[in-house]
């Protein structure tokens, strides 16, 4: 209730429906490619975050107007370059941040093989393609568990390692 003088007014807030994102994972075995692809994005990842401590960039655009096309001599999709940049942009903001309480911090590098996509998925009967290059896809196989998932929500993305498949689904729940 909020009073304004004499007067009070009374809001009512009426929620019908949330969004829910849960996450879906399930082992796998990936190719070579697919693993030549994961190296190669955690070293754009790498090569943003040393770009970003040498001039001191934090943002996602300072950071993408610097690095975008230096990362073009990795043979990937396009929209990896802007996913490793923002990846990169949210390492770079936690290691500013422990600058500020230990100035000794070391400077930050990613040691693990994952790979974010948002944009080149598509689902193919039980398999979902995923794109490596340009007009280059690969193929995975979907568990019954991970396809039941999918089927009845929103795919929003995936994530690969070494070991699984992880993908993120969303659904608009009834309150």
């Amino acid at each position: 209730m909020l009073f304004f003088g004499a007067w009070a007014l009374k809001w009512t807030l009426h929620v019908s429906s949330v969004l829910v994102v849960k996450c879906v994972v399930q082992d796998y075995t990936p190719s070579d490619e697919v693993l030549v692809i994961l190296e190669d994005f955690r070293m754009m990842v790498n090569d943003c975050i040393r770009i970003g401590v040498r001039e001191n960039l934090t943002s996602m655009k300072s950071l993408s107007l610097k690095a975008y096309h230096q990362l073009s001599q990795y043979e990937v999709a396009a929209y990896y370059r802007l996913t490793a940049i923002s990846k990169a942009a949210g390492i770079l903001r936690n290691y500013r941040k422990s600058l500020r309480k230990n100035s000794a911090s070391k400077a930050p590098y990613v040691k693990k093989l994952a790979l974010v996509d948002c944009y080149g998925f598509r689902l193919e009967g039980n398999m979902m393609r995923l794109t490596l290059r340009a007009r280059e896809y690969t193929y995975i196989d979907l568990n019954a568990h991970t396809l039941e998932a999918i089927r009845h929500n929103t795919l929003r993305s995936v994530t690969l390692t070494p070991d699984n498949l992880s993908c993120r689904v969303a659904a608009i729940m009834a309150a």
